[in-house]
């Protein structure tokens, strides 16, 4: 039912790492030491040899969660967040050269002047943009009971640290970090590479308290500050770490465009990165950037959308912000990219696009905070490497985390409602034909040209045999060279082509019908049918010219549009070729063979050729409404 619903998606909400991105992190490039290392930062900072150095690299160590480690079988392995694990790789070299060893958990590190325990440890959260911890210093040789040394090591969104910083360290001295220079450094590191998401890392050495440690736990909110510090702090390095786009995501964005989805980016890069991003995949055109309402920071769309008072047109209420309807459908129409996104802000753009707009919205997400938006979405869509939390509310979960599988989901949607157009086209052909022949060839010869149990045969291809035929077919690529398929899609659309094709089917066949109960006979050479007389050639070859037709009336119904092409795709369709030749070879036997129970008569080949030349001649005059009714 996802994938169906998927079928009529016209928005997709996509985060960025590891559904646009391969979510394979490396470091790229660093501003460190005074200066800024470019492509092969990396080798660069393994060969400096610089005091600040061994803060920096203690400062990695020591604040992270992630884990690069050798197993029993003495392989590497690699375990936690990408983008720790691409900061960690900077420090093989330092633990091998300076004799460091570092715990397995990344909670101490010891050299053999001192010992470094952490202490405190805040994770990263999407409203803090930031990881921090407080680490206790212990000099070998110094006397027991002297106070505490602590020191508070920070990382996080460039922006927001650097921000924060009022020194920088260069060498062994810290120096004066103006709002001139902060500038200068994240201009240098975009002018290097705009789509890098951009981390700083910086310290504070933190007095202890009276009685040693830190400030506890439980000491109260007012304490936060005590205990982790958010100002004064000392820059230590901006690190521009890569995560190339998956190679087929750029194709998969134009697929979504032409298939008339909209896809939009909600990520927590700055909005630099992020717009470099969206560029380079295809969500948005170079010249949107100029347009300061296609990339927004969440926090400022909340404001832009948000109404001070409950009216009419302000009803959406989520995390204290209050949607104004107006309001965000103006701001909505222009918006590419939503930078710094929390997860909060997720949920109240999808809740809106719900409540205000007929979008049928699509939502991606891999962590327990994006599991609202997930569950509020028409179809939410988890990564397989997220939290068991995200797949428990999402409809569909992509094994490959990847967000071309999110078009796949929306052509086989398409193709649900493609297979019943298709089986409605053949099914209603047949029942009007059938239902006008039987009728009227009772009335004008006081006798049906067809008989009940060749009714019930004619009904199991109209039913069983064509839904088989019709409705398990692979999906057509063209599918997404059309708009999605409406909230009230009609599948036979009085101003689509469905219609021309099913009424010219129509009168042909039954005009073919009424020539074969007419004046064929005579211009055949066979007998008319005698009423009461029982199985007639004359009533066989009208049962079989109708079979004949419906059968490769089949073949037309495959389009559904005014393509030509008849036969495409027709070689990966293996179920229907075994259908289709299973009806003829069965038709053949009841019209051959079947004399008792489907009151027929053997033909002749001529008037098999008969039946097979009129029922070939309808796939002809499906091209000739084709051409009539688009090229004339």
């Amino acid at each position: 039912s996802a994938a169906e619903t998927m079928g009529t998606a016209t928005v997709i909400c996509t985060d960025k790492t590891g559904t646009l991105t391969q979510n394979v992190m490396n470091v790229q490039n660093m501003w460190f030491d005074g200066k800024l290392m470019g492509v092969g930062a990396l080798r660069a900072f393994q060969t400096l040899r610089s005091p600040s150095k061994l803060v920096l690299a203690q400062a990695i160590a020591l604040n992270a969660t992630a884990k690069i480690f050798t197993d029993g079988e003495g392989a590497v392995q690699k375990s936690g967040n990408k983008t720790e694990i691409a900061l960690l790789g900077l420090l093989e070299e330092w633990e091998q050269d300076d004799n460091v060893s570092i715990s397995a958990d990344c909670k101490r590190l010891e050299t053999d002047a001192y010992r470094a325990v952490v202490v405190e440890q805040r994770p990263f959260t999407s409203e803090s943009k930031r990881m921090s911890s407080v680490v206790e210093y212990t000099y070998k040789g110094e006397e027991q009971g002297q106070p505490s040394r602590l020191r508070l090591y920070t990382k996080g969104a460039a922006e927001v640290i650097i921000a924060q910083c009022s020194r920088v360290l260069v060498g062994s001295r810290e120096e004066a970090l103006s709002s001139d220079r902060r500038g200068a450094i994240l201009d240098a590191m975009h002018s290097d590479s705009r789509s890098l998401r951009l981390l700083a890392v910086a310290y504070r050495d933190v007095d202890p308290c009276p009685s040693g440690g830190v400030v506890p736990d439980d000491a109260g909110d007012a304490n936060i500050e005590a205990r982790m510090p958010s100002e004064d702090l000392t820059l230590l390095a901006v690190v521009g770490i890569a995560d190339p786009l998956r190679p087929e995501v750029p194709e998969a964005i134009q697929k979504a465009h032409r298939a008339g989805i909209s896809v939009r980016m909600f990520t927590g890069d700055n909005p630099v990165t992020a717009a470099s991003i969206a560029v380079e995949c295809g969500i948005m055109d170079p010249l949107d950037a100029s347009n300061p309402r296609a990339v927004v920071e969440g926090r400022q769309f909340m404001r832009n959308i948000s109404s001070n008072a409950r009216d009419g047109n302000a009803t959406v209420a989520c995390d204290r912000v209050v949607v104004d309807k107006d309001k965000f459908l103006e701001h909505w129409r222009d918006l590419k990219v939503l930078a710094r996104c929390s997860p909060s802000d997720k949920f109240t753009v999808v809740e809106a696009l719900k409540k205000y707009t007929d979008e049928i919205v699509a939502v991606t997400g891999d962590g327990t905070n994006d599991a609202p938006a997930l569950r509020m979405a028409h179809v939410g869509f988890a990564m397989n490497d997220g939290t068991q939390v995200a797949k428990d509310a999402a409809d569909i979960i992509l094994v490959d985390n990847n967000f071309a599988s999110t078009i796949n989901a929306a052509l086989w949607g398409r193709n649900v409602y493609s297979s019943i157009t298709k089986f409605l086209q053949f099914q209603l052909t047949v029942n009007i034909v059938a239902l006008i022949t039987a009728a009227g060839g009772a009335v004008a010869s006081a006798e049906s040209p067809l008989t009940t149990v060749q009714m019930l045969w004619v009904n199991l291809i109209m039913d069983s045999l064509a839904s088989l035929a019709l409705a398990t077919g692979s999906p057509d690529l063209a599918l997404l060279n059309q708009k999605p398929y409406g909230k009230e899609h009609n599948f036979v659309d009085p101003s689509g082509p469905l219609p021309k094709h099913i009424l010219g089917q129509v009168v042909y066949q039954l005009a073919v019908l009424a020539w074969l109960l007419g004046p064929a006979p005579e211009m055949l050479g066979i007998p008319y049918h005698i009423p009461g007389n029982g199985p007639s050639i004359h009533h066989t070859l009208v049962f079989n010219t109708f079979v004949m037709m419906q059968l490769f009336n089949q073949l037309n119904a495959r389009l559904i549009n005014d393509s030509d092409g008849i036969l495409d795709n027709i070689q990966g369709e293996t179920l229907f070729q075994w259908v289709l030749c299973s009806e003829f070879l069965l038709q053949f036997v009841i019209v051959q063979y079947g004399e008792m129970f489907f009151n027929t008569t053997g033909l002749p080949v001529d008037l098999w050729l008969v039946s097979l030349g009129f029922g070939a001649a309808s796939l002809g005059l499906r091209g000739l409404i084709v051409f009539s009714t688009t090229r004339l």
